[in-house]
């Protein structure tokens, strides 16, 4: 087994390791639980994804062109909320009443 990626946590990994999977490239996560001794551990180089040696170019190429995507920057909605959707959003809010003790 080899190692084409360190990730740096337990979620990283998940997430490499299922793209692997799709690719049809078989791996393991070695260390996603250590990350709970963080503390008494040193913090970084505890979580490994590995595959077979055979693998090992076709895992990097796919974690290669991973690295490489860029992720769309979210930008404000074109179409705001409408009006009638926050009036329905006050009277819904509107009908609660408050019953106070005594």
């Amino acid at each position: 087994m080899k190692t084409p990626y360190e990730p740096s946590n337990a979620l990283e990994a998940k997430m490499l390791h299922d793209l692997l999977l799709q690719e049809g490239i078989s791996t393991r996560i070695d260390g996603a639980y250590l990350q709970g001794g963080v503390g008494e551990l040193p913090a970084s180089g505890l979580v490994r994804l590995v595959v077979d040696e055979h693998n090992y170019e076709r895992g990097r190429d796919v974690i290669k062109r991973w690295e490489a995507t860029e992720v769309p920057i979210p930008t404000a909605p074109t179409n705001p909320p409408s009006k009638a959707l926050g009036a329905a959003i006050a009277g819904c809010h509107s009908g609660l009443t408050y019953r106070g003790s005594g």
